[in-house]
């Protein structure tokens, strides 16, 4: 459920495996994909996932998660769908007639191209080039844009309705997972760790968690093996960090005994280091760091009750050093002071008909005051639950706010195992089911679906769906809130 998700937001990222919707890309001819991928939707877990391949869709709204992607390697691309993609970069991007604009496209993910991935817009078919670019002439404003790709034989679709830019970034494909484990001794602070303290010790790439290992009471000084997962290039440069604190009787920080970092490279299949000390590569002298205090008061809408507080040192995902499971609006906790990678205060909110809320703040060294306000879950209008005989005409409605991006995700039965994910994005109250009629392709005949809605924030536009960077990254906060889901059965 929605409810259970936390963390970092893929836009349309959802694992899962088996073959569906488009059956002319499921063929025996469809193309590898190197490129694409992110995390996806998980469980309730305050960890990422080391592990193999996995599919994502532009970044920026549209479900959340705590953890990385897991699954295995996997190939994409889009069989013999037709291709129709010049060698373009942005900077071809121009006028091509009165009232319409020449559309310089990149697919990719994390900045590595995805080729091989299909792009509808206004009714013409690409295929992204080995550069990941499309290159659309004679378009006009506002328009939309349909990814079509395949990844571990299942077919994903995203629709962006309302789009203005003329260089869109569109996240879409496949990379391999890549995996490995730290291990080292920490320094600077007493250890083993008394029974009020605590550490942590975590690795970040560009603000993205690779993972971390916690050392509870009589832990310490050496932590590891720590396993690290990430979606991308064989190495990858990394920030190696730790932090040392102790608690108060409700666990929460209290002081801050140390901080430390360094730059670190990881290799997929590496082992770095030895939890004795002897490897210097890995091991992390902490230095003393100062807090401050983070208060504030949390509004929840409707019948919305908080889940838990969380406060993370490591950037969206994270170490936590404060996990408040108490339903009180009102908190304060000692935040650190002068460390080098993001912290970040979450919000976690749920009630019983199944609607969830999440926000996110990035906490400055001189933030002391936070009050937060949670959006509203969106209302499903219609269809109404378990409705049948529905098609590309069938409207699907919900409640909105202005200036809010609202992402409609349709799905097969099963969250963990979906073979069909088609996502609407729109700043509409209004959407229906994509027509890929051009690919000659279709939704299953009878099939069985779930839908729900995601309302994200801040944005004002749909553009912000398509810079290559996700919410949090452009505005160090983000919001979203997820509805009820509902079912239906497609025409016969």
């Amino acid at each position: 459920m929605a409810s259970k998700r936390e963390g970092t937001w893929r836009v349309g990222a959802v694992v899962a495996t088996a073959c569906g919707l488009l059956v002319q890309a499921c063929g025996s001819d469809a193309k590898s994909t190197p490129a694409g991928a992110a995390g996806a939707p998980g469980g309730g877990a305050d960890a990422g996932t080391a592990g193999g391949g996995a599919s994502a869709g532009s970044g920026g709204g549209g479900g959340s998660t705590d953890g990385g992607a897991g699954g295995m390697p996997s190939t994409g691309g889009a069989g013999n769908l037709p291709d129709a993609s010049p060698d373009a970069s942005p900077s071809d991007a121009g006028t091509s007639e009165a009232g319409s604009l020449d559309v310089s496209a990149t697919v990719s993910l994390g900045g590595v191209p995805s080729p091989g991935v299909k792009l509808i817009i206004q009714g013409v078919v690409y295929t992204s080039d080995e550069d990941g670019h499309v290159l659309a002439h004679g378009v006009t404003t506002p328009y939309d844009a349909t990814t079509v790709h395949v990844d571990g034989g299942v077919t994903y679709v995203e629709v962006l309705q309302g789009l203005v830019t003329r260089t869109p970034t569109f996240g879409a494909g496949s990379l391999p997972g890549q995996q490995a484990t730290v291990s080292g001794q920490l320094s600077g602070v007493t250890f083993p760790n008394g029974a009020t303290q605590r550490a942590a010790v975590g690795l970040v790439s560009d603000g993205v968690y690779l993972g971390s290992a916690g050392l509870g009471s009589a832990a310490g000084p050496g932590y590891g093996p720590l396993t690290v997962g990430w979606i991308g290039p064989v190495t990858l440069d990394a920030t190696l960090y730790a932090i040392a604190w102790t608690t108060d009787g409700f666990g929460n920080p209290s002081t801050y005994l140390g901080f430390g970092t360094k730059p670190f490279t990881v290799t997929n299949g590496g082992a770095f280091g030895m939890a004795d000390g002897s490897t210097p590569l890995t091991n992390l002298a902490l230095s003393p760091i100062s807090s401050h205090t983070l208060s504030g008061n949390i509004t929840t809408p409707g019948a919305l009750g908080i889940d838990r507080k969380v406060l993370r040192v490591g950037g969206v995902v994270g170490v936590n050093v404060a996990l408040d499971q108490s339903s009180a609006s009102a908190y304060s906790y000692e935040a650190p002071s002068g460390v080098s990678v993001d912290t970040t205060f979450h919000v976690f909110a749920s009630d019983a008909a199944g609607e969830s809320a999440h926000s996110l703040v990035r906490v400055e060294d001189a933030l002391s005051t936070l009050d937060i306000t949670l959006l509203a879950p969106p209302t499903l209008v219609g269809p109404s639950d378990q409705a049948e005989n529905v098609d590309g005409s069938t409207e699907f409605t919900f409640t909105t706010l202005p200036n809010l991006v609202y992402s409609a995700t349709f799905q097969t039965p099963s969250s963990a195992n979906p073979t069909e994910v088609v996502v609407v994005r729109t700043l509409s109250n209004t959407v229906h089911l994509p027509d890929l009629g051009i690919l000659g392709a279709e939704l299953p005949k009878g099939g069985n679906f779930t839908w729900s809605v995601t309302v994200d924030g801040p944005s004002t536009t749909m553009d912000e769906l398509v810079t290559g960077s996700d919410y949090y990254a452009l505005h160090h906060r983000r919001a979203d809130a997820t509805s009820t889901e509902r079912t239906f059965t497609t025409k016969p």
